[in-house]
């Protein structure tokens, strides 16, 4: 597969025009190899889909630029998102790159939606919503953060907020670029990107990609290998017509770590390196996804966008699960003998998962007297399903403490009970925005949304959940002076659930809701950024698995807190990011906390420019004591985990490059990520201190 990859690039790198001449590259002198920042952004596809930049909306939108994931190496979804107030690791599936994270307190996917004890990592690829489709980060331009409820631009999303990957856009400077990086535990990542015009009009874009990642791990049995190919062309015949077609392969192989257990109210005092998932058959998932864009202008004033995706996976799951409970006798035999029962546990040896999406908007501007309006009105139609039969087979007992792996036999359906599962999931909606400058630095924001939903995740022959619902939001912008805003914004929001118990009951929709105010700052030349916010965040119709399989929707969580979201140049040398977020949860007015939420989290990096050519970096990330399960009885212990970096520029064989190293975890902390809110005997453990390296290479 990396092989064909960089080939794929080579041979198309070949008819794409040169960047530069090579009289050109001769005549420049070292000197022009200058190295410089951009930590700070103003625009955000997330924000608003009139194109309200993010100083003058309501809501806290972080961005962590593409300058920033490059300095950081971000190598997986988890990387880039510590630079964010608010967000925090839940224990997913499909490895590290469909990660789930946790937003203001609360997952960005509902347990109701994929049973209690399995869940894929959702987020938005330029705009789009998907489902366990894993991330190549070489290809991210910028990872955007969208605290709080935002249904009504991106219909069902749980009220903690979304995150929206924005890819690298096509441009017409001709482009070749070619990246390595190599690590410790047998980390490597290739990836290649050719791009630029095709004609001497420019109004023909094209770029293809490319990347082979082997994530490593010094946990034993642990693997995780993504190979992708994307490729991009957009016609564009005048400034108000373009067309983009996108189309991505992505194969995932992977065996899934499963983290250690508890023991009492702390994590067990095993090995870090040792792992209890030795499934035979690696996991798999290959996915070609389908992208058409169509942007019109109609007149100066409007333009009408129209988008339809098409993503079909063919998936394996295979992994070998460890129980501290015999699920044949119920025995704790962790509690007895420190021995933990594996099983394929809701394994599906042959899936399917398919995602259609479609959406119209228009969207443009007029003028009621003295009243500016950016308005935006669309429809959407989203589809997703998954089929394929589970099974549950026991496999083996293995110690915790020194387990013997290796011989474990492939799972067997012929003698394995199958389970057949109907997933589903289907809404159409309408919505409208109105983004209205009120003169006097006074901007306010109305908008609704009105979706018709069709759910269901349960037996055959259940009638789905059919649901329709309005999400409002209200906002409201002053800027009191130039670069300096005050905001305030309410919203409601709809998320996913199952919609049908296996009794056939219907279950009524999670349902959340924000009230919101802040702070922002933006200097004058829009190099640096700042937002405080506070909230209060409330869920309701959540899920109680205390009968599981047969849930019900009566629980309630509220989430309120202050966060501080910075980044920016502070001189032309220095650059930061930086958050810290105070957040206190509370389920059912009770004395239980959300999972996976700390008090008190922050983070800082900072990058200084030393040479013209040449760069340090470091920064630290911070989360204190918090709850890894939904009953509160085991605490993952606070920790400060530092990172650091050096890179510098170069000239050689007319080829800028840049060599770069990164140190993670520098003093080597063992600490926590996250636990399985609803399994005590899977915590997941930060990787030790790991050393990259990495060669850029830009023709």
């Amino acid at each position: 597969m990396k092989t064909s990859i960089i080939a794929l690039v080579a041979a198309l790198s070949a008819a794409t025009p040169a960047a530069v001449s090579a009289e050109e590259r001769e005549s420049r002198d070292d000197s022009e190899i200058v190295v410089t920042a951009q930590y700070a952004q103003d625009e955000s596809s997330s924000a608003s889909k009139t194109g309200q930049p993010i100083l003058l909306t309501p809501q806290s939108v972080q961005v962590v630029t593409r300058q920033v994931l490059l300095d950081q190496n971000a190598i997986t979804l988890t990387d880039a998102v510590r630079n964010v107030a608010g967000v925090s690791s839940d224990f997913g599936f499909g490895g590290a790159t469909s990660p789930l994270l946790v937003l203001r307190g609360f997952s960005t996917v509902s347990m109701t939606t994929q049973s209690s004890l399995y869940s894929s990592g959702t987020y938005y690829l330029d705009g789009a919503k998907v489902r366990g489709l894993p991330l190549d980060m070489a290809n991210v331009e910028a990872v955007e953060v969208v605290k709080g409820p935002d249904s009504v631009l991106f219909g069902r999303a749980e009220p903690g907020g979304l995150v929206n990957i924005r890819s690298r856009p096509l441009v017409a400077t001709p482009t070749r670029a070619f990246e390595q990086t190599v690590g410790e535990y047998g980390l490597s990542r290739t990836s290649a990107r050719v791009g630029g015009a095709l004609d001497n009009d420019q109004h023909w874009l094209a770029a293809i990609s490319g990347s082979y990642l082997n994530a490593g791990s010094n946990r034993e049995y642990v693997v995780e290998k993504l190979g992708t190919v994307n490729g991009s062309l957009a016609w564009a015949p005048t400034d108000g017509t373009r067309v983009a077609l996108t189309v991505s392969y992505v194969n995932h192989r992977y065996r899934n770590d499963y983290g250690i257990p508890s023991d009492g109210d702390r994590p067990a005092n095993v090995s870090l390196k040792t792992a209890y998932n030795d499934a035979p058959v690696l996991s798999k998932d290959e996915t070609q996804l389908y992208r058409l864009d169509i942007t019109q202008a109609l007149g100066s004033d409007w333009q009408v966008k129209l988008r339809g995706i098409h993503m079909r996976s063919d998936t394996r799951e295979v992994d070998v699960a460890p129980f501290r409970i015999d699920l044949t006798t119920g025995e704790d035999v962790f509690a007895s003998s420190r021995q933990l029962a594996r099983y394929y546990f809701n394994v599906r040896p042959d899936g399917r998962f398919r995602v259609d999406q479609a959406s119209a908007d228009l969207v443009g501007e007029i003028r009621t007297g003295t009243l500016v309006h950016k308005l935006a009105v669309g429809a959407e139609y989203f589809r997703e399903s998954k089929v394929g039969l589970s099974y549950f087979q026991q496999v083996s007992t293995v110690s915790a403490d020194n387990p013997v792996l290796g011989g474990t036999p492939p799972l067997d359906p012929s003698t394995a009970a199958p389970v057949d599962i109907v997933d589903r999931d289907r809404w159409y909606s309408i919505s409208g925005e109105d983004n209205i400058d009120l003169g006097g630095g006074v901007h306010a924001v109305l908008a609704v949304r009105q979706d018709w939903t069709s759910t269901i995740y349960s037996s055959p022959g259940l009638a789905p959940n059919r649901l329709s619902f309005t999400s409002p939001r209200v906002g409201a912008v002053w800027e009191v002076a130039r670069g300096h805003v005050l905001y305030g914004q309410f919203q409601r929001g709809l998320a996913a659930n199952n919609g049908v118990n296996p009794d056939g009951t219907k279950l009524d929709p999670e349902v959340g809701r924000q009230y919101e105010i802040g702070y922002k700052f933006q200097s004058d030349d829009k190099r640096f950024t700042a937002t405080l916010a506070a909230f209060d965040l409330v869920k309701t119709n959540r899920g109680d698995f205390t009968f599981f399989p047969v849930i019900q929707t009566i629980g309630k969580a509220r989430s309120r807190g202050v966060e501080l979201d910075f980044s920016g140049d502070i001189t032309p040398e220095l650059s930061l990011i930086g958050s810290y977020a105070y957040t206190k949860t509370k389920v059912d007015g009770g004395p239980l906390r959300l999972a996976n939420v700390p008090k008190n989290a922050a983070s800082l990096w900072a990058r200084y420019q030393i040479t013209a050519k040449g760069t340090i970096g470091g920064g630290a990330y911070y989360q204190s004591a918090r709850f890894g399960d939904v009953g509160n009885g085991i605490t993952l212990p606070a920790y400060v985990r530092f990172d650091a970096d050096a890179s510098y520029g170069f000239r050689l064989a007319g080829a800028n490059m840049t060599a770069q190293i990164n140190l993670k975890n520098v003093f080597d902390k063992r600490y926590f990520i996250s636990q399985h809110q609803f399994s005590p005997d899977w915590i997941q453990p930060g990787a030790p201190r790991t050393l990259t390296g990495t060669l850029r290479v830009e023709l």
